[in-house]
């Protein structure tokens, strides 16, 4: 029998030692998930777009890269990318929540299904403004917007070629191929 653990408790297990930081899960409507392992080329798309933003955004955001999303009281998901409304403390007291995300990115190449499908509905339900799917296989990105109770209204993919904005940054354009 498996129940379901709340986001106090997912802490809790990590206090006591049975979660570590080298354990690579996230807390998912109250359950704990197995996160994929991370290769070379994934790795690099993260970095390159956490540069990428930092350097365009300056101090208009926070970036924050593979830490968690405050989601309620059973889900702590851990997004490649966040693109976080500026605070003093830098969220030193407490994860981010939806309500502080410009921006969430998850790169994807093992993951596809589980980011556009299963994720994309919980980042929806919480209302995250904006969803991007970085496809490493195709080489697109999936632009979601305009979060539902249950889904995004908008998915837009954009090809090699194109160039992408954020919402809540007009002045910034990412290429697909960069």
């Amino acid at each position: 029998k498996t129940r379901p653990f709340s986001r106090t408790e997912y802490h809790r297990l990590a206090e006591a030692g049975v979660l570590t930081e080298d354990d690579r899960v996230e807390l998912l409507e109250g359950a704990i998930a197995a996160m994929s392992p991370i290769g070379p080329y994934h790795s690099g798309v993260v970095d390159f777009l956490g540069n990428f933003f930092k350097s365009a955004l300056g101090a208009r955001a926070i970036v924050r890269v593979q830490n968690p999303l405050a989601l309620g009281p059973d889900s702590e998901p851990q997004p490649d990318l966040l693109l976080l409304k500026p605070r003093d403390d830098f969220y030193r007291h407490a994860h981010p929540t939806a309500a502080d995300v410009f921006l969430l990115i998850e790169v994807a190449d093992a993951s596809l299904e589980v980011d556009c499908d299963y994720k994309a509905r919980l980042y929806a339900r919480a209302a995250v403004p904006e969803y991007w799917v970085v496809d490493l296989v195709r080489q697109v990105i999936l632009v979601h917007r305009q979060p539902t109770a249950d889904r995004y209204a908008s998915v837009v993919d954009y090809a090699r070629g194109t160039r992408v904005t954020p919402d809540a940054y007009h002045d910034v354009q990412l290429s697909v191929a960069d």
